[in-house]
């Protein structure tokens, strides 16, 4: 860390010294005159509180959190940190917020993303106490790369309009008629996990095994209340989606 005056001259520089090799990625004033370091190492995404001094108050490492890449003070002295990880399903890598209180203890995490690449730049507090991230995404829009805008509540949550639910689906059909060797696999991105998974009616997960010929009816819930379904036929003779619809 090093802070300068407006001519350019050196006032202070510190070292914060650590077990491996970190970068960091933003850093921010905070209202008692110190700063907040966030960034990424071996360990995690790591948040750092320092004095006006630049002196060490606390360190927070958070794991599968990936890449801390943006950081702002929020309006109650607790930070938001918009991190880049792939710590969220297989595909490749997702927006993760994660909210903290003025000691760096988790109060709730945001995935946002869809099966492809999705990174946040920068995170910011609005004046209603909710969030504004912005980033790339290559889940949506175009086809390439594009920018993204996510804007949600106090609670890290959007409206189901914005941030729909996004699947792939994968199965295997039985041997034989007689067998029970069938498969389905749902993997599931975007809305805010974890995901309610139903086969039939019937609670299930994201990968099903084990399955006879027959019609499966397929249900999965996040926690905004976005809704998938959909219908596939299971036959050892032939594969045949029968419909699929979003609410």
């Amino acid at each position: 860390m090093l802070k300068i005056n407006k001519e350019g001259d050196i006032l202070w520089d510190r070292i914060i010294e650590t077990e491996s090799g970190e970068a960091c990625y933003e850093i921010h004033e905070t209202p008692d005159s110190g700063f907040v370091v966030t960034g990424d190492g071996e360990q995690g995404v790591f948040l750092i509180k320092t004095n006006k001094n630049g002196e060490l108050l606390w360190r927070e490492t958070y794991v599968n959190a990936g890449i801390g890449r943006s950081v702002d003070v929020t309006h109650d002295g607790g930070y938001i940190l918009s991190c880049y990880t792939t710590g969220y399903g297989d595909n490749d890598g997702d927006v993760l917020l994660v909210r903290t209180d003025e000691n760096g203890g988790v109060l709730w995490t945001s995935v946002f993303g869809g099966l492809k690449y999705d990174n946040p730049s920068k995170v910011i507090q609005t004046h209603d106490s909710g969030f504004f991230v912005i980033g790339q995404t290559k889940s949506y829009g175009a086809g390439s790369t594009d920018f993204y805008l996510i804007r949600t509540d106090e609670m890290g949550m959007v409206d189901s309009t914005i941030n729909e639910l996004d699947y792939e689906m994968d199965y295997s059909t039985p041997s034989d008629k007689y067998a029970c060797d069938g498969y389905i696999s749902i993997n599931v991105r975007g809305g805010k996990p974890p995901y309610s998974y139903f086969l039939n009616n019937t609670e299930a997960d994201s990968m099903n095994r084990d399955l006879c010929d027959e019609i499966y009816t397929i249900s999965v819930y996040d926690t905004y209340g976005n809704e998938i379904h959909d219908s596939i036929i299971v036959n050892h003779n032939f594969r045949f989606p029968v419909g699929c619809v979003h609410l």
